[in-house]
């Protein structure tokens, strides 16, 4: 089973330039988990699933925290933190940042 947080909204400095750097920039973010739910189908119990409340605000906390210069290292971390959960068994996770190049809705990085 496929568990997905869509278009939630992070605010974090992250940039190579200066000037991206001097203010919180808005990133959309998109992750897909596959999870075995067997186990919380039959019990309906938050205890036997991922809990994506729990993850939404780590990953609300690490963006505040972070200071990454590349989109690239942000993904890469955030798919670390999701694969700690030992519910998680494969992570897909995208990134976007709106408006950063002429004629280019966003850039998208993902993994």
């Amino acid at each position: 089973m496929w568990i997905e947080l869509k278009n939630f909204k992070l605010k974090t400095l992250i940039g190579v330039h200066e000037q991206e750097r001097q203010t919180s920039q808005e990133l959309t973010l998109n992750l897909k988990i596959r999870t075995d739910a067997q186990k919380a189908i039959v019990s309906d119990s938050i205890t036997d699933t991922l809990d994506y409340e729990k993850l939404h605000q780590q990953i609300l906390e690490l963006a505040q925290r972070s200071r990454y210069a590349l989109l690239e290292s942000l993904v890469h971390q955030i798919e670390q933190l999701v694969l700690q959960d030992p519910k998680a068994l494969e992570v897909l996770v995208e990134v976007e940042k709106p408006n950063i190049l002429k004629d280019c809705e966003a850039i998208l990085v993902r993994n």
